[in-house]
């Protein structure tokens, strides 16, 4: 990786984290190499009634595919746990 993709990747980095997301991640775009995993993965039916999930597994194994020229992934997370002083099993649970 360049400086300037080091430099760039820490700027989106910090800003994700500065509007609030609890995590962030950047990947390269390329083809995966796990790309054996997902198909044996989606063979067993572990996907459930999300067809989609087969439907768009080529460009799930390389994002070039579904997005042409894509250099990196960026993957962000927000937690659902939000700390509360309240009686848990007052309050409802969602998932």
């Amino acid at each position: 990786m360049s400086e300037l993709a080091r430099e760039r990747t820490a700027i989106v980095k910090r800003e994700a984290l500065r509007l609030g997301f609890d995590k962030v991640g950047v990947a390269a775009a390329g083809p995966i190499d796990p790309a054996q995993r997902l198909k044996a993965w989606l063979a067993k039916g572990a996907h459930g009634n999300m067809g989609y999930m087969a439907e768009t597994a080529a460009a799930r194994e390389d994002l070039n595919l579904y997005v042409e020229g894509a250099k990196s992934v960026v993957a962000l997370a927000v937690s659902y746990h939000w700390p509360t002083e309240e009686d848990p099993s007052k309050q409802g649970q969602i998932s």
